[in-house]
């Protein structure tokens, strides 16, 4: 992984995370709904990092050995 990929699959941890600690210690439906949702974007988008991550490997290797991108 390069370092941007890095950068925000660790930001995206944390956000996950401060979603998952707001959404726990929420008492307002509000507050918990905002916590389970922005939880839900950093899962999200951690795992579309990684996902981009593999494509533009597969991209790479098809380029190397020859095949049509």
């Amino acid at each position: 992984m390069n370092g941007a990929s890095t950068f925000f699959l660790i930001l995206s941890g944390l956000l996950a995370l401060v979603g998952f600690s707001a959404a726990g210690s929420a008492v307002e439906l509000g507050l918990s709904l905002f916590g389970f949702l922005l939880l839900a974007f950093g899962l999200g988008f951690a795992f579309f990092t990684i996902k981009h991550h593999y494509d533009m490997a597969e991209a790479a290797a098809r380029r190397r050995h020859g095949h049509d991108a």
